[in-house]
């Protein structure tokens, strides 16, 4: 039987927020976790370039807003 192999990310800013990706045909599956509930998304990376790091410049952030905003938007 196939079995998807969970790599647990660290969160910091204290949240409560767990976050876990796994390497996937194409990019990667990712889910999240919180309290109040979770989902997941898909990041399309083919080469498996991300390192699991986020990036620290604010054009980043602003992106990365966009990209949770997005995914929030589908899991509703």
């Amino acid at each position: 039987m196939p079995k998807v192999n969970f790599e647990k990310l660290d969160v910091g800013g204290g949240l409560s927020l767990r976050l876990s990706r796994a390497k996937i045909p194409g990019g990667w599956l990712v889910i999240a976790i919180s309290n109040s509930g979770g989902g997941f998304t898909f990041y399309s990376d083919p080469q498996h370039k991300w390192d699991g790091n986020s990036l620290e410049d604010k054009g980043a952030k602003a992106t990365l807003a966009a990209h949770q905003s997005a995914a929030a938007g589908r899991l509703k």
